[in-house]
């Protein structure tokens, strides 16, 4: 996902990049040209799904064809910038769902637009990778020359996965003492209460999950390790371009610094899984069930809170902490 702030950052690397040498120059250029192509192709996807989305100014540099001292105005549907810039959810409009087993009627959190938007934002991610698989000559659109979806490679990315589990356990059991992850877990459930509300529906949550899971699962494994990580590779070699790739996946997720981080560390995963496999099935696979079951997993949680507890998480914001402190 991309976010303003980070946006902001990556055009500032850009701009001042004449220190850096040969291949880097040219790494942070097709980064750059990657950034800017997908800001600039979810923009009108966004305003026809979701007029209402707050608008804001992203990015000020350069744009896609090199110029500089041109200004854009860029509005972004993904999950991570919604989240940070929605109005008061507590004053939308309750859903026109009829649907009584799933309870909506009555969720003053719950916008069948707003969860629209999101997904089709999220599964818009593998256009733009074909695109740019195109652009760079990424063989077979970005899945690489050997992508295969048999038995084997949907079963190795399952296993892959667990490492995932056993790590959200862990860092569940140590939350409590650590504010940094307690606000990691608070950005995801504000996330699920904007995607989906604060009422259980099982049918919506999974096939949302399921969406949003493979969406991300294709989108973001092509854009990133189909085709960032290997153009990297063959300018700066395995190590380097998939801790790049690993860096610039987490600061796209940087909703808090700790989400960066862990979000860099699961990058650096699937880039490894990768490099080691060969095959973009087997992360594909890994990334879409844990996505999925971890969309599940906050739904549910979500759900269980009182509305208290909601309205709360509905208030809350990013850096809050930081800002009171400072």
């Amino acid at each position: 996902v991309f976010s303003s702030a980070v946006v902001r950052e990556f055009n500032y690397l850009f701009i001042h990049s004449s220190s850096l040498e040969g291949t880097m120059v040219n790494a942070a250029a097709d980064i750059r040209k990657v950034l800017y192509l997908s800001l600039l192709l979810l923009s009108p996807v966004a305003s026809f799904l979701q007029p209402n989305l707050a608008q804001r100014p992203l990015l000020a540099g350069k744009n896609i064809l090199g110029q500089y001292e041109q200004r854009t105005t860029i509005q972004s549907t993904t999950a991570h910038h919604y989240y940070n810039n929605r109005p008061s959810l507590t004053t939308s409009l309750k859903s026109s769902s009829t649907d009584n087993n799933n309870n909506n009627d009555d969720d003053v959190y719950f916008d069948i637009r707003t969860t629209l938007s999101l997904v089709a934002g999220q599964s818009f991610l593998i256009v733009i990778a074909v695109l740019s698989a195109l652009y760079f000559k990424i063989p077979n659109y970005g899945f690489g020359p050997n992508i295969s979806f048999n038995n084997a490679a949907l079963l190795d990315g399952c296993i892959r996965m667990l490492p995932f589990v056993v790590v959200a356990f862990l860092l569940d059991f140590v939350e409590k003492s650590v504010p940094a992850l307690q606000d990691v877990t608070k950005a995801t459930q504000r996330s699920i209460l904007a995607l989906l509300g604060g009422k259980f529906k099982p049918v919506l949550a999974i096939t949302v999950s399921i969406a949003l899971g493979l969406s991300a699962g294709f989108g973001e494994e092509m854009l990133f390790r189909g085709i960032m990580q290997t153009g990297f590779q063959s300018q700066l070699g395995d190590t380097l371009s998939l801790v790049l790739t690993a860096v610039i996946f987490g600061l796209l997720h940087a909703v808090t610094p700790i989400y960066a981080i862990l979000a860099g560390l699961a990058g650096a995963y699937f880039g490894w899984i990768y490099q080691v496999v060969g095959n973009l099935a087997v992360p594909i696979t890994t990334h879409a069930v844990y996505d999925i079951g971890a969309l599940l997993y906050a739904h549910w949680t979500v759900a269980q809170m009182t509305e208290e507890e909601q309205q709360a998480l509905n208030e809350w914001e990013p850096y809050k902490r930081n800002e009171e402190l400072k």
